[in-house]
């Protein structure tokens, strides 16, 4: 995790990577029964000659990166927009002689390299117990240009009243101008869900474009939204 090159890309923060589980157990289940057991062991580490490859081979394939000084700055917001030569990129096309250290999102399916979006997510205020995880869909203008659905939150978490959750997120599906959002809660399983609320009552949602600095609010009604519903915003007023 220290920096150790001349330049240093930490897609996704370095570790845990979009689309991975990671974990040992079914990953060795499907070792036995003659499955790919390393994309569930070893899937995050492999992604890195995955990317590389792409970068060499896949025509249009940019993984844009930008400078910063933490991934919790970058996670918030913080380190948008490009230098006017542009934000390097990871992998074979890096210019020799860019020096730092570089944070980026990538997809969570091949093709990896996507548009980046700075995304937050307020919850209401109302009182609120639930634990799980939320799913995004972008929107695009045009028939056909809405992405695949994404992973908003890596991993189950318990939410409250007027929770904030920031996250960059990548896509690489050219939805073109973003018009709505499309929202789902997944309540998650096992002892930490006990009690816990079948649904989340999201207030607004922000997305800004982490390269044209573009910002657009989606305004929610406060809806309730159910576990395993899918529900679509495309109102900017009234938040």
């Amino acid at each position: 995790m220290d920096p150790i090159g001349h330049v240093d890309f930490y897609p996704n923060g370095g570790v845990d990577q979009p689309g991975c589980t990671d974990n040992a157990v079914s990953g060795l289940l499907g070792i036995l029964q003659g499955n790919h057991g390393d994309q569930n062991i070893a899937c995050s580490h492999s992604r890195s000659y995955g990317y590389f490859i792409e970068s060499i081979n896949l025509q249009g394939c940019h993984f844009y990166a930008h400078s910063c000084s933490s991934w919790d700055d970058y996670e918030n917001g913080l380190c948008h927009g490009c230098p006017a030569g542009g934000c390097p990129e990871m992998g074979f096309n890096l210019d020799p002689s860019v020096r730092g250290i570089y944070y980026l999102s990538t997809a969570q399916s091949s093709p990896f390299c996507g548009h980046e979006y700075f995304v937050e997510m307020d919850l209401t205020g109302q009182h609120t117990n639930a634990y799980g995880r939320i799913f995004l869909t972008f929107l695009g203008s045009g028939s056909g240009r809405d992405s695949d659905e994404i992973e908003f939150t890596r991993n189950d978490r318990h939410y409250h009243e007027n929770d904030q959750e920031k996250h960059m997120v990548a896509i690489h599906t050219e939805v073109g101008q973003v018009t709505g959002v499309k929202v789902k809660f997944h309540r998650g399983d096992g002892l930490a869900s006990l009690g816990t609320q079948h649904e989340i009552v999201v207030h607004r949602i922000v997305m800004e474009d982490a390269v044209t600095r573009h910002r657009t609010t989606f305004c929610t009604q406060d809806q309730a939204l159910a576990d395993d519903q899918s529900l679509t915003f495309r109102t900017h007023g009234g938040c």
